[in-house]
């Protein structure tokens, strides 16, 4: 994924595709003219017919696209005509021909002069008019994928604790103790999250006081971010006092930090997992690259497949979250496409979206029927194709995550962690690379489920559950294996390293409070780590991983061991 950082960035790589596009068109009306000669000495060749009208669909999809209104309606304009002729299946008259053949010199004409008259400056003015929409989704996905959280907390032995096992959940965390500077702290950088007790040395309520303030000044701080409001205080008017300022929370001291973590989360709608991956199928390739660039600035990643043949075996290497496909493709249309993917079970329940000119009712009913999830008209707002992706790409996981997710943890369950360590050697074979598998158990769990209940319990799964997800690295994976007991996959990486990481886990973990029935307790867990190729297959590097859990549990919990 390449997000584009800043505004001359973004209008350089979208005036640099609009320039490709101009510099494309001398080829294109070329090849046009060739099909179109053809066609004219043969007028009666259906087969020359149907490739004249994807090169003209294809015109009439991007052109607009990149600021050319003029050129797609004469463009969609030629491409009516054709088709009538294509779906009416009887030879062409003399005098449907000739006026096919006076669309397309019209046609002719827009192109030579967009060729003529483009310049830096028509380049600039088109290149601004979506400028303000990538800017805004810029500063939102900013917001979303921040992981600074700012804490107004006057206790400092207090305020200290909380930061640190804030962040030992993957979270950055500035203290302030009182309100004083609050507002200039939000104004100075971007934050995902403010949590903020209700009395300070300002007053029993200074907290409260601060959001009012600073709401009068700019309501805006908190479109996009949650308020968290702590304190000792349990009565109603306290609660109600939070809610009339805004806020989305309100938890009591002490702090059960798991719990603390799980609102944040909940709140912001955590966005800890990667970033949506989309496929653009299209035989046009400045038009691709254009999605892709509205698409990756919005923090989207994206592939570009210019030849729908060849779409499987980008699906192999990684599976989308979502396909946007053309409808007109050489070779095979969309619909085709479409209908073979779904016949392939692992690719069944991923959402294909159409992107093109047609706006024939029938035949974009008919490419649904086949496969297809929505059909959109080129061209298409930068706002609306990326609330499109996001919704479909977001709804998809949402399925997906109740097949393969823990429903306590929310992370991959059994069966998932399974297949992937057996994919995972299998990759690792061909590409003569290391994985290291770690298993671990939480100490003396029965007795936190005997002490303190089990609802008590389900809490520290889940903390330990957050706390892996937000520690581990990128490329490592971390799923539920059963019961008390999870896996971390570290993907290219030596035991020795794997140990390493593991023990400052252990370390980490061990830190953090948990709460109860007015008492805080810790809890420990044991791990044992295999790897491969030590250990030839998924199922072998399993079962050591596991007798490695054995052997120190065995030897007193709470301790690393590689075997």
């Amino acid at each position: 994924m390449n997000i584009v950082a800043n505004q001359s960035e973004f209008l350089k790589k979208l005036k640099q595709l609009q320039q490709e596009f101009v510099n494309s068109l001398s080829v294109r009306i070329e090849k046009i003219k060739e099909h179109e000669q053809i066609f004219h000495q043969d007028w009666q060749n259906t087969e020359k017919l149907q490739q004249l009208f994807i090169d003209i669909h294809t015109l009439a999809g991007s052109g607009e696209t990149f600021g050319f209104k003029n050129l797609s309606q004469v463009a969609k304009k030629l491409e009516n005509e054709i088709r009538a002729s294509l779906t009416n299946k009887k030879f062409l008259t003399l005098t449907q021909c000739q006026k096919i053949h006076l669309t397309f010199l019209e046609l002719e004409s827009q192109l030579n002069t967009i060729i003529s008259s483009y310049d830096n400056e028509t380049s600039y003015l088109i290149a601004n008019e979506n400028l303000s929409i990538i800017e805004k989704i810029q500063h939102e996905e900013k917001i979303i994928t921040n992981r600074h959280i700012i804490l107004v907390e006057d206790d400092k032995i207090l305020a200290k604790n909380i930061a640190e096992q804030i962040q030992t959940l993957g979270y950055k965390v500035s203290i302030l103790y009182n309100t004083e500077h609050l507002y200039l702290a939000l104004k100075k950088e971007i934050f995902c999250a403010l949590i903020i007790d209700i009395m300070l040395p300002e007053g029993n309520t200074a907290g409260i006081e601060a959001i009012k303030k600073i709401r009068e000044k700019d309501n805006s701080f908190f479109d996009n971010v949650p308020i968290i409001f702590i304190s000792s205080r349990t009565d109603i008017e306290a609660r109600l006092a939070t809610v009339k300022a805004g806020g989305n929370a309100y938890l009591v001291k002490p702090l059960d930090i798991g719990n603390l973590i799980e609102w944040v989360d909940k709140l912001l709608n955590h966005h800890s997992e990667e970033a949506y991956y989309v496929l653009i199928v299209d035989d046009d390739k400045e038009i691709a690259q254009h999605h892709a660039l509205i698409l990756e600035n919005a923090g989207i990643s994206t592939h570009i497949c210019n030849d729908p043949l060849q779409i499987l075996a980008f699906m192999e290497n990684r599976s989308p979250d979502i396909i946007l496909m053309d409808l007109y493709m050489p070779n095979c249309n969309g619909s085709e496409l479409a209908s073979m993917i779904r016949q392939i079970d692992a690719y069944v329940a991923i959402p294909i979206i159409y992107l093109s000119t047609e706006n024939s009712c029938k035949l974009k009913l008919q490419a649904l029927l086949q496969g297809g999830d929505n059909f959109f008209i080129k061209p298409i707002l930068p706002q609306t194709l990326i609330s499109i992706v996001n919704y479909q790409a977001q709804r998809f996981r949402k399925l997906r995550a109740l097949m393969i997710k823990d429903g306590l943890t929310n992370l991959y369950n059994h069966r998932y962690i399974k297949e992937f360590i057996k994919n995972e050697c299998a990759r690792a074979q061909r590409d003569n690379t290391k994985i290291s598998l770690a298993m671990f158990d939480v100490d003396y769990f029965k007795q936190v489920n005997d002490t303190y209940g089990h609802a008590t319990g389900d809490l520290v799964l889940k903390t330990l559950s957050r706390f892996l997800e937000g520690s581990v690295r990128k490329t490592d994976l971390v799923g539920r294996y059963g019961g008390e007991e999870f896996v971390v996959i570290f993907p290219n990486t030596s035991i020795e390293m794997a140990a390493k990481l593991c023990e400052k886990l252990r370390i980490d973990f061990e830190k953090i409070l948990h709460f109860a029935k007015k008492n805080n307790f810790q809890v420990t867990f044991s791990c044992g780590i295999a790897s491969y190729p030590n250990y030839s297959n998924a199922q072998l590097l399993s079962d050591k991983a596991d007798e490695a859990l054995y052997i120190s549990k065995s030897k007193g919990r709470n301790q690393v061991t590689i075997i």
